[in-house]
């Protein structure tokens, strides 16, 4: 008996090594050799989406969506329904809801501004995330410059929005959008190499 339960023992001990034996050789034959600067690209895109929206969106709320503003259009009316002061931050208005209304037209537009920069770069995350991931196993080095490109017009997109209004995010839409196309070029040139059968690491 015990001699059965050594041998059960190393038999699975040789297929638990086995197992974490092929995973490194899958990578290493899976995945290019600067893969790594991809996922760099890929996450700065994530973080300044998100940095974008904290900074951005969240800094006009605070400028324009006052405790005192709340209070003095509506915290007469919140209580009256809800029984608690209004909300602060002006939430859940987006910008064009019914705290907005009662905004100058300046305070409106600014707000306004920095709110859509932020909606237009979480309409863009999930083509220019996936896209550089995608484009990244046909072309390590020329995806990740893409993808930084594509962050660094993003910034310049954001800036333009925020401080002059549309047109002034036109040079960073530029940026934003070519690196864009030049990554749909290499996620199509990566799934034609998947349907050939190509192998991807080098």
């Amino acid at each position: 008996l015990e001699n059965k339960i050594k041998i059960s023992y190393l038999k699975k001990k040789k297929i638990q090594l086995s197992i974490y034996s092929i995973f490194p050789y899958t990578f290493n034959h899976m995945i290019p050799k600067n893969y790594g600067y991809v996922i760099l690209a890929a996450s700065t895109i994530g973080l300044e989406c998100y940095l974008t929206g904290f900074s951005i969106g969240m800094g006009a709320r605070q400028r324009y969506f006052t405790k005192e503003f709340m209070q003095e259009n509506f915290g007469e009316l919140h209580k009256k329904e809800f029984g608690t002061d209004a909300p602060s931050l002006g939430y859940p208005d987006s910008g064009s809801g019914f705290y907005s209304q009662k905004l100058p037209y300046k305070a409106w537009f600014e707000l306004n501004n920095a709110q859509r920069t932020h909606y237009n770069f979480v309409e863009q995350l999930g083509i220019a995330v996936p896209m550089t991931l995608c484009a990244g196993l046909a072309s390590p080095i020329y995806a990740s410059i893409l993808g930084f490109s594509y962050a660094a017009g993003r910034m310049l997109y954001t800036l333009g929005y925020t401080v002059d209004g549309p047109k002034g995010r036109e040079y960073g839409a530029v940026v934003a959008n070519v690196s864009l196309i030049g990554l749909q070029a290499l996620s199509f040139y990566s799934g034609f190499r998947v349907i050939k059968g190509l192998s991807f690491a080098k």
